[in-house]
């Protein structure tokens, strides 16, 4: 219910600014943490397919050369070789690019892109309805308004009309 997806969002925030105090390792240089589950196989269909590395792709798990911003060298796609294996979305695997369960190691308060984008949906979806609230508060006090003033004005004809 309402209850449920209200209290995910203040979970997500509360990790966002918890204080990172866990033993949790560091994050691979030059990488953003896109998921914390693995992505699950995708068959090659007769091409060549490159893992985003970086995890800054908006074609994940698949690379687009969003890489290229990255100042690390490091960073680089990875050919998928296995299509039937899982692939890594938390970028922190050590076996590249399939997922070893390093996503499992991550620190409670690092917050990856897919939380980030349902934090901001649901800001969105906010302002949508704050938006069409104060619209609609508008249309209320226009049509109040013009009520209040048609009543006015009718009693101002009348009593020039008695005259």
């Amino acid at each position: 219910g309402h209850y449920g997806r209200g209290h995910q969002s203040h979970s997500l925030r509360k990790r966002v600014m918890a204080s990172s105090s866990s033993s949790a390792p560091a994050l691979k240089p030059g990488t953003v943490v896109y998921d914390r589950k693995p992505h699950a196989p995708v068959p090659a269909e007769g091409k060549e397919q490159y893992w985003c590395a970086c995890g800054l792709s908006s074609t994940q798990p698949f690379c687009d050369g969003s890489h290229s911003t990255v100042t690390t060298a490091s960073i680089q796609p990875v050919l998928v070789t296995e299509p039937d294996k899982y692939l890594c979305m938390c970028k922190q695997t050590k076996t590249p690019p399939y997922c070893d369960g390093s996503h499992n190691a991550l620190a409670k308060d690092v917050l990856t892109t897919v939380e980030k984008q349902e934090i901001q949906r649901k800001a969105e979806s906010r302002a949508q309805v704050v938006k069409y609230s104060l619209i609609g508060a508008g249309i209320a006090a226009v049509a109040i308004l013009g009520a209040v003033a048609y009543r006015l004005w009718g009693r101002r004809s009348s009593s020039t009309e008695e005259q």
